[in-house]
This record gives structure tokens, C-alpha cells and sequence, in this order.
């Protein structure tokens, strides 16, 4: 079993590593060698680092208020700063276990798929784990300049005001963007870019995929090339013109071999089912972290638009703190909707991916000259594929797909729009006489 953990150390090694540099679980090296000691000093030493900041650095929170802006709202956005970073270590250490489980259901998978003829290919999964690694962490990394830069806007910060900025505000992202990259290392990702190369007219794909996403794929293309249908004679055609190249060339069909692919269907369907497990084992792993990044993001995203509204119908403000806060918003909205939206599409596509292999094997079973013991190993899968339904869920409370999006549009609107009646009924109580109304008098 350890050469079996070796063996799968390659394809998820930026997970492992990166969880390991932000004292995020129990550091292993080589797998299963786990150095308890050391990970509990490192952990325990980030996290009072981590307190210790926030301690000395908590009269600094009026740096991102701007007046008009009720001083709770930026003061929740900073205990949701520090539950995030909290939280993402205490529960990484508790996911250890859970990790060694996906990687052991991911071994089992991929010593199926060898036995079928599909190749591990672990040193391509790896380079294209770390092109997307690099592609989020530049993302993260613009949010950071773009907050800070913004944020120290028209006067010089000493040291302390640096640390609140640059670290206790931001470090959360990365520790967001480390958890939510693990998860769909597991899972799997695709993201296809058209790129225009520069002084020519040709196109470059940049493909970023992970561990089951290219292994479902795997077995889809094996599915298809064992297939006699093709795009332009499909299953139909071939099925309605079968009776008639019958009658006229009988001795042709008389002599056709059928097809038994029994054996190939069974290590599919074996393989199949070991990869569902994998993509369960790792949502149940990241249930929770997935829920609470779904309610702040929600929260946030009210709460940003809400800032840029206030600020936009306030003409006492002066236009650097105008400026100053329009930015920031939406700088934190491109990062809350890019992070959603960006996992969203990503499960939909491994979903996609994972029952395309359901319409491949129908597919499969109306084909004229296969063996029934075939035909019975593919009434076996569809019955496995129907019982073993893959879904991602965040803890178990709304499904992770574009179902998730509609919902987020529509909550948001509700939620916004009472949001503002309620600043409506209680504005005129707080509001000076000769300041200007956000609400105008219907």
C-alpha cells in the first residue's frame, strides 16, 4: 500500500505542499509518514503569529471606513477575515485522514484504469496542477496590490498600519484560495482559454485540468473509440440502415464476429465508481469550508454593493474617500464572484463530464453486433451509474453547480432591495437636516 501512496504523491503535490507551507494539516513526507510534532509546533506557532497581529493591529480598522459607512459593517468584515484564517487551519487538521482516503480510492482507480490500457500520465496532471496554481495565485496576488495600493492612498503608513493592510486584511485570501485550489485538485477542473500569439494569426489552447476531471475524460474517450458510431454516422442512422445491408450483402453480415467488450465494461464500471467515490470523499471533506465561503461570499457581496450605493448618493464625502471605496468594493466583488462563479462552473463540468460516461454506454448498448454478456455488464453499470449519482453539495445544504448562480442572483436582489427599504425607514432618524436624502420623497 505505501508503494500504491508513493506512486499517487506526484499528481497531488501542489495540494500537499501548500497545505503544508501554510500550516494547513499534518505534514507528510514521504505519504504516510507523518511528522505529528513538528506539525503541531508549526501550526500552533502560525496561529499565534496570526493573534498577535490582530492584537496590536485592531485600532487600525478605520484605515478602510470611510464616513456615511457605519463602522460595524467594516468591523464585520474583519472578525469574517479572522474566522476564515482560523477556521481553515483548526479544520485542516481534521481533514488529514479524509485526504489519505481520496488518495487511496484515487490509487484504486488508476491501477483499474492501467489494467484497461489507459496510462497514468501523472507528470502531465502535475504540470498543468501547477500552470493553474500560478493562475489563481496571480489572481489573489492583483486583489492584494490592488486593496493595499488603494488603501494607502494620499499619506505615508507607518509599520503597523502596513501589517493591518497588507497582512490581516489579506492573508484570508490566501488561505481561501489554498483550500478551494485543494478541492478542485481533487475533483478536477477544466478551463480552456483561447489565446492570440503575439505577430500571428494562430491559437493556443491552455488546458488546466486535475486528477478525476482527466480521468473521467479517460474513460470517455476509451468509450468512444470502441464505439462504431462516429459524428457523422450516428447510432440511429446505423441502426435504421442495419436491416437493409441485411438483405442485400448477407453473406458480409452473416460472417461478423460479435463484439464482447465484457471484460472492458466491468473495469470501466469498476473504475467509474472508485473516481464517484473520490469526488464524494473530498466534498464531504470540504463540505464545510465550501457552505461558509458560500454564506460570507453572499453576505459580502450585499454588503460591498450596498457601500458603493451609499457612496455614490452621498455628496458629503470627499471624492479621494469616493474613490478609495468604490475601488475596494469592487475589487472585493470581482474576487467573491470570481471565486464562486469559478467553482460553480468547475463541478458542473466534472458533473458533465461524469455523466457523459452514462450516455456513452447507452450508446454503446444499442450497437447491433455486441455479445449480451456485454449488453448485461452495461444494464449492471447503468444501474450502478443510477444508484451512485455523483452531486456536490455544500454540506449538504444547496447543490454546487450554475443552479447556485440563479439562486445567488436572485437572493441577492431580494436582499438588497430590503436592504434599502430598511435604510429607507430608519435614514431620516440618523439623517442631518441639510444633508443629501439617498431616498427622494415619492
Amino acid at each position: 500500500m505505501v508503494d500504491i501512496f508513493e506512486d499517487m504523491e506526484k499528481p497531488f503535490l501542489p495540494m500537499l505542499i501548500s497545505n503544508w507551507i501554510f500550516g494547513i494539516g499534518i505534514i507528510e513526507y514521504p505519504i504516510r509518514r507523518q511528522l505529528k510534532l513538528l506539525s503541531i509546533v508549526y501550526s500552533t506557532l502560525i496561529l499565534v503569529v496570526y493573534a498577535y497581529l490582530v492584537y496590536i493591529c485592531h485600532a487600525h480598522i478605520y484605515l478602510t471606513t470611510v464616513a456615511r459607512i457605519k463602522p460595524i459593517i467594516e468591523m464585520l468584515h474583519y472578525y469574517t477575515n479572522i474566522l476564515i484564517t482560523t477556521s481553515i487551519i483548526v479544520f485542516g487538521w481534521f481533514q488529514t485522514q479524509g485526504l489519505q482516503k481520496c488518495m487511496l480510492k484515487a490509487a484504486q482507480a488508476n491501477l483499474l484504469m492501467q489494467q484497461i490500457g489507459i496510462l497514468k500520465n501523472h507528470s502531465n496532471i502535475l504540470k498543468n496542477e501547477l500552470r493553474k496554481f500560478m493562475a489563481f495565485f496571480l489572481f489573489i496576488l492583483s486583489i492584494i496590490i490592488i486593496n493595499s495600493t488603494v488603501t494607502f492612498y494620499h499619506f505615508v503608513p507607518n509599520y503597523q498600519q502596513i501589517i493591518f493592510i497588507v497582512i490581516l486584511q489579506n492573508v484570508p485570501l490566501l488561505y481561501g484560495y489554498i483550500a478551494d485550489s485543494s478541492f478542485l485538485n481533487i475533483i478536477g477542473s477544466v478551463m480552456i482559454i483561447n489565446l492570440t500569439l503575439p505577430f500571428t494569426r494562430k491559437f493556443k489552447n491552455c488546458i488546466f485540468y486535475s486528477y478525476a476531471y482527466f480521468k473521467f475524460e479517460s474513460l470517455n474517450k476509451l468509450l468512444k473509440s470502441i464505439s462504431i458510431a462516429k459524428a457523422d454516422n450516428p447510432m440511429h442512422k446505423i441502426i435504421a440502415k442495419q436491416p437493409f445491408y441485411e438483405k442485400v450483402y448477407p453473406q458480409v453480415y452473416s460472417s461478423i464476429d460479435y463484439k464482447d467488450y465484457a471484460f472492458l465494461i466491468k473495469k470501466i464500471k469498476l473504475a467509474h465508481l472508485r473516481l464517484v467515490k473520490l469526488c464524494r470523499e473530498a466534498n464531504n471533506l470540504y463540505g464545510f469550508h465550501i457552505l461558509l465561503s458560500i454564506a460570507i461570499a453572499f453576505v459580502m457581496i450585499i454588503n460591498k454593493i450596498f457601500n458603493i450605493y451609499v457612496v455614490l448618493n452621498d455628496d458629503d464625502i470627499d471624492e479621494g474617500s469616493k474613490f478609495r471605496t468604490i475601488v475596494r468594493s469592487v475589487n472585493w466583488l470581482i474576487y467573491y464572484i470570481v471565486r464562486n462563479l469559478t467553482s460553480c462552473c468547475l463541478c458542473n463540468t466534472v458533473l458533465n463530464t461524469a455523466r457523459k460516461t452514462g450516455d456513452l454506454i447507452c450508446e454503446l448498448y444499442d450497437e447491433p453486433y455486441i455479445t449480451e454478456n456485454t449488453r448485461a455488464e452495461i444494464r449492471y453499470f447503468n444501474i450502478e451509474l443510477v444508484q451512485n449519482k455523483l452531486e456536490f453539495s455544500a454540506y449538504g445544504v444547496v447543490n454546487i453547480d450554475l443552479t447556485l448562480l440563479q439562486v445567488y442572483n436572485f437572493k441577492n436582489f431580494t436582499l438588497y432591495r430590503a436592504h434599502l427599504w430598511e435604510t429607507k425607514q430608519t435614514h431620516t432618524e440618523f439623517e442631518p437636516k441639510n444633508s443629501f436624502k439617498i431616498f427622494p420623497d415619492e
